[in-house]
């Protein structure tokens, strides 16, 4: 199986905010469409509920319990059940999260696209309530054994914290890492 996790960060390797990103980054967003469209992606119900309706251009595959069939989506009940299915998978599939399912998927993905926003102060003043059940931090990663394939970094004047009522751009880094 080649799997891919994509996510955001914040340096210290927070994801999301009560189901939420808690930045926009539109030039990560391009991106992030450009990587994963024309591949399978899979996801969590929660992140299906908070993109709204299915990805354009991508097998959507949703692990739930509590959703019914909808148009454009795949639904599995487990990670295991869409794993046993897929066991001779050879095309790539992007991990989109949530926390459940990216600490479920990181021990047999062998690629993170890892767009980590670059600690500020204008973050720290805003009191943001991250999720720290899992971290996705490039030197902890690397620490582990994953690679660096590409790393840069980007300032995104477009970008901002959603609660930074200022709308002051953020910066960031895109990793490529593989094991």
């Amino acid at each position: 199986m080649n799997i891919a996790l994509i996510v955001a960060s914040t340096k210290e390797g927070y994801i999301g905010n009560d189901n939420t990103l808690s930045w926009f980054l539109p030039s990560d967003l391009k991106r992030f469409k450009m990587i994963t469209t024309g591949h399978q992606v899979l996801m969590g119900r929660k992140t299906f509920d908070s993109i709204g309706k299915p990805l354009p251009n991508r097998k959507n595959v949703v692990i739930s319990t509590t959703l019914d069939q909808k148009e454009g989506i795949e639904i599995f009940k487990s990670p295991e059940e869409w794993v046993e299915k897929h066991k001779s998978l050879e095309e790539k599939v992007f991990i989109l999260g949530g926390t459940s399912i990216f600490d479920f998927f990181l021990p047999l993905a062998n690629e993170i696209f890892l767009s980590e926003i670059t600690k500020s102060k204008r973050q720290t003043t805003l009191n943001l309530k991250f999720d720290t059940k899992i971290s996705f931090n490039s030197d902890l990663l690397i620490k582990e054994g994953w690679q660096e394939f590409l790393s840069y970094k980007v300032y995104d004047e477009k970008s901002f914290f959603k609660e930074d009522l200022k709308k002051e751009p953020i910066s960031y880094t895109f990793h490529h890492l593989k094991r």
